[in-house]
């Protein structure tokens, strides 16, 4: 049993102490394989760590070129526009993220176009925090074309800082504070919207995507910022805003509200329907003891805020850099030959006649007058000083003129100012090309001018009418039938037209309001179309009481940038679209008298001057290539009036040839006295017949004053010069007699050259007497006694006196013989019977009256006044004479007519060298 008893436990030793090294083996197996698992754990542990940082500064990255693109997006172009704003940066807790790498990106926000931003607080953080969305909102946008509006109930005065932008528009920043502010503000943000949305027309997308399709620059955003919301804000002006943000970012209007959590928020007002509105910001107490907290992104109020903090002294910097940008920015140029077709002449003009403006984003911008259907004709155009009215007329002139025949359209271009835009259009000694479609171009034109081509146009009615009259009452069914049949449209533009109608006194004005509004009214029948342009056309009185009888012959407005009143007058009421255009050259187009729907934005093309130059003298050669009205392929030069200038008979020599051929061919002679005031312009003749009374009076001073420069241009010796001259060139050598009584004394000798013109006389092959002052007298009343025995047969005699009231008074008895008075007077009435005619002038009115009395003017049919006074004149011609002097003016009147009394130009002087080449010139054919 013992030894039973020691095997068993020998055995269970044994068993055990296999069991035990079994047990070790697999402890020692198994802390193998855990310190194996452990070392894999922790490499896979590292290796993921590796892979999630990276991963993390992947999308840090990616995020940080997200931002920098929504960015780039917004600032891009002249056309920018802050759809993203940059607030400032956001990231989580580096140690809740295990990561040492900095994860903070750029907070990047919509805005215009896209939504509003709200932000509940009260302290200097959300003050900052606002002007920080002004701020990158002003940075992000074309430089004038964001508004920055608030309402400040506390007076808080939040947008002192960016007031600088108002020196470029005064509408940029505009601070409201009580109640009925903010109604008007609201009312004005509703009209905006209205606005918009008829730009808009209905179409797909926002103002940011139409800005984009035109390219240019039209309607400005607007950033409303309304501060601690809700204090003075009604519920009704609320539900008012509600309505507004729901639609405001499609039409450009966005809006940041600045909860104030310091005030009981009213029952009407849905704290998370306002932060629904877009973002939204909190600024959270994360102090222990309270006070300034952090801001609070709502979208991720997990993540950590780093906005920064700008100062006011900031703001004005920005506002400033961008004021001086917007001082610089300007549309992109649309060149003149970017809107015309490559037509040549080979369009007609029987249906109407199409001219181009400018551009519409790609498209060019046409207007048709004289269409059948539209029935569109005349067309308005208004436009400040500097804003390119100039530039706007000379688009139009030379898009017709480069599509159209001279032929087919005939222009009528007065310019009552400087006349810069149209002199490059006349042939001047050193450019001999001209506009071939300028039938009239009046440089500095004046009212009597004015009046004179309206009563023109009138009469051309009348022919037009009688020629219409067997084919129906249109110029396009006369041309349907009379193919080969030459009818011009005629386009009359008048630039500062209100000039042409204001009323100065002597009723002009009103007289020419009168026959523009008959012109307008029945010039669509007869192919006639008016264009006026004006800077301003507000105050114009004349038309008060017409405006509805001569405006509404406007269907086409064209306003560039003007005053908000200006732009109503021009387009209709509550149409001031004008008024806030930004540009030089950008202008509303409206087609429908005006309506606000019927607005259209463009840009005007630049009207290089070089360019139009070179086009004008192609057109030119063109039109000279081509066969002439008369047959000849030599086109006829437009008649050119200059107001400001004095006449010359240097621009009358084709009227000497023709009057050296009349004298030839044995009619009576006539004298050039000066250029009408019409649209013919043949100089004003007197005929110098052999029956009583063909004589001239010339009255009054030649100058406007004393100037010295002004005698150098002394009408009365002009004109009396001039006819001696012409009278010289018509008769053959020693076939006439010339007398001078010359009475000049002072400048007026020196300046008139009156011996240099004596000797042209001579050089001409006649023998002029000249009767010195002392003597006239003398010479006038032996004339007068050998009067009635002067032959028949003598030679006509020429009598041209200069300054006759200074040989002093006629009825002046000399011993016993009678005062000559009376014979001088029946001399001046019955000499040219004889063949002797006086022409005769007298500087002083009152001498001319002393010398005839009580016969007046009646020696004289012709009668010449120069300056004076309506007195004068109408002691002269009677008492309903209206006359108003004026420089380079004069009022004739040949009683022998029936022409009546008539405003003129008179020639002024010639030097020397002028007289030698108009000698030259006459004589040459």
């Amino acid at each position: 049993m013992a030894q039973a008893a020691a095997f068993l436990q020998q055995s269970h030793a044994r068993v055990l102490g296999v069991l035990q090294a079994d047990r070790d083996a697999l402890q020692q197996r198994y802390d193998g394989e855990q310190q194996t698992l452990r070392a894999t754990a922790r490499r896979n542990a590292a290796i993921a760590a590796t892979k999630a940082t990276n991963t993390i500064t992947a999308a840090h990255i990616a995020a940080r070129e997200a931002a920098a693109d929504l960015r780039a997006a917004s600032r891009a172009g002249a056309l920018a526009a802050a759809e993203h704003i940059e607030l400032g940066l956001i990231g989580p807790d580096r140690e809740d993220a295990s990561v040492n790498a900095d994860l903070d990106v750029p907070l990047v926000v919509p805005l215009l176009g896209y939504g509003h931003v709200t932000v509940v607080g009260d302290t200097a953080v959300t003050d900052a925090f606002a002007r920080n969305i002004q701020a990158e909102a002003l940075l992000g946008t074309t430089p004038g074309d964001l508004a920055l509006w608030s309402f400040d109930p506390r007076l808080g005065n939040p947008l002192a800082p960016f007031v600088g932008l108002n020196n470029v528009d005064q509408g940029l920043v505009r601070n409201t504070q009580t109640p009925r502010d903010l109604d008007a503000l609201i009312d004005e943000l509703t009209t905006t919207v209205a606005r918009i949305g008829d730009v808009l027309q209905g179409v797909p997308g926002d103002l940011i995507e139409h800005r984009a399709r035109l390219g240019m620059s039209v309607e400005r955003f607007h950033l409303v910022t309304l501060h601690d919301y809700p204090h003075s804000v009604a519920e009704a002006q609320h539900e008012r805003l509600m309505l507004l943000a729901d639609v405001a970012p499609r039409h450009g209007i966005s809006f940041v509200f600045q909860v104030a959590p310091d005030l009981e928020l009213p029952d009407w007002l849905d704290l998370e329907r306002l932060r629904g509105l877009g973002e939204s910001f909190d600024l959270e107490d994360t102090s222990a003891g309270g006070g300034a907290g952090d801001l609070v992104w709502r979208r991720r109020p997990d993540l950590k805020l780093l906005i920064p903090q700008i100062s006011p002294d900031q703001a004005r910097q920005v506002a400033g850099e961008v004021a001086v940008a917007a001082e610089k920015i300007s549309l992109p140029v649309v060149p003149f030959a970017d809107i015309q077709p490559d037509a040549g002449w080979a369009t007609s003009s029987a249906e109407g006649i199409t001219f181009a403006v400018g551009k519409a984003g790609p498209k060019p911008v046409e207007i048709t007058f004289g269409d059948d259907r539209e029935q569109k004709h005349n067309a308005l155009i208004t436009g400040a000083v500097g804003q390119g009215k100039s530039n706007l007329l000379k688009v139009i002139i030379y898009s017709i003129a480069a599509r159209y025949a001279a032929d087919e359209v005939e222009l009528f271009l007065l310019d009552f100012k400087e006349g810069v835009t149209l002199y490059p259009m006349a042939p001047t000694p050193g450019s001999p090309e001209f506009l071939p479609h300028a039938r009239v171009l009046g440089i500095e034109a004046d009212q009597d001018f004015g009046l004179a081509v309206l009563s023109h146009l009138e009469s051309e009615f009348v022919r037009r009418a009688r020629l219409f009259k067997p084919f129906g009452d249109s110029i396009s069914r006369y041309r349907a039938a009379n193919p080969e049949a030459r009818m011009p449209r005629i386009v009359l533009i008048v630039d500062e037209f209100h000039l042409l109608l204001d009323d100065g006194g002597d009723k002009v004005g009103a007289q020419a309001a009168k026959l523009l509004e008959q012109v307008v009214r029945r010039g669509r029948s007869y192919g006639v179309h008016v264009i006026l342009a004006s800077q301003s056309i507000s105050g114009i009185s004349t038309l008060l009481g017409s405006s509805q009888g001569v405006f509404s012959q406007f269907p086409i407005r064209l306003g560039l940038k003007n005053s908000p009143q200006e732009a109503v007058a021009t387009f209709s009421q509550g149409n001031d679209a004008a008024a806030r255009l930004r540009f030089r050259g950008e202008a509303v187009l409206n087609k429908e008298y005006g309506a606000f729907e019927a607005n259209q934005s463009l840009m005007v093309a630049a009207a290089d001057d070089d360019q139009l130059a070179r086009l004008r003298d192609e057109l030119h050669a063109r039109a000279s290539r081509a066969d002439g009205s008369d047959g000849t392929g030599v086109i006829a030069p437009p008649n050119v009036f200059d107001g400001s200038a004095a006449g010359s008979l240097l621009e009358d020599i084709p009227a000497l040839r023709a009057l050296r051929k009349e004298t030839a061919a044995g009619r009576a002679p006539r004298i050039p006295l000066g250029r009408p005031l019409t649209v013919d312009q043949s100089p004003v003749a007197f005929t110098l017949e052999a029956s009583p009374g063909r004589a001239l009076a010339i009255i009054g001073a030649g100058t406007t004053g004393d100037d010295f420069d002004a005698a150098a241009e002394n009408a009365a010796m002009g004109v009396l010069q001039a006819a001696g001259l012409a009278l010289a060139l018509q008769h053959a050598p020693g076939t006439a007699e010339f007398v001078i009584l010359d009475a000049l004394v002072g400048r007026d000798r020196e300046l008139g050259d009156l011996p240099g013109w004596v000797e042209t006389l001579t050089g001409l092959g006649h023998q002029p007497v000249v009767v010195p002052q002392r003597e006239i007298i003398g010479w006038l009343s032996a004339a007068a006694k050998e009067l009635p025995q002067r032959s028949a047969e003598a030679p006509p005699l020429y009598l041209l006196g200069f300054n006759i009231d200074r040989v002093g008074p006629l009825d002046i008895k000399e011993g016993v013989a009678p005062a000559p008075e009376k014979a001088i007077q029946g001399f001046f009435r019955s000499a040219p019977v004889a063949g002797v005619h006086p022409l005769l002038w007298w500087s002083n009115p009152a001498t001319f009256l002393a010398h005839l009395g009580l016969l007046r003017n009646a020696p004289f049919d012709g009668t010449l006044l120069l300056q004076g006074t309506e007195d004068i004149a109408q002691r002269i011609h009677g008492p309903l004479t209206q006359w108003t002097p004026t420089a380079h003016r004069a009022l004739f009147e040949d009683a022998a007519t029936s022409a009546g009394l008539r405003k003129m130009i008179p020639y002024a002087p010639l030097d020397a060298d002028a007289r030698d080449r108009l000698v030259a010139e006459v004589s040459r054919d």
